[in-house]
């Protein structure tokens, strides 16, 4: 599989939404289709940063899948999906 990954567990995010937004599109907008997006991001910041990352990406027609730990993220990005669940690499979906 293809894959890219982008990690903010270690930053701190400042940016207005309008902001998020455009610098996600632009990360987005380089991946080849069938690309995999893997978020990674503190608990904290899964309901807004995370939200806005997941909901441009899917608008622009990606697969992310979001994360609280980059080694689950990497393996997801790795393998198809029924790998990824016997592993329990699969994304947050709450």
């Amino acid at each position: 599989m293809r894959g890219s990954l982008i990690d903010i567990t270690d930053a701190s995010i400042e940016a207005a939404a309008v902001e998020i937004i455009d610098n996600v599109q632009g990360l987005v907008d380089d991946l080849l289709p069938g690309t995999k997006l893997g978020f990674v991001a503190r608990p904290e910041d899964q309901e807004t940063v995370s939200m806005i990352v997941a909901t441009v990406a899917h608008s622009l027609g990606r697969k992310v899948g979001q994360f609280h730990d980059r080694e689950k993220a990497l393996c997801w990005i790795r393998l198809d999906w029924a790998s990824a669940a016997a592993c329990d690499c699969l994304p947050i979906t709450d």
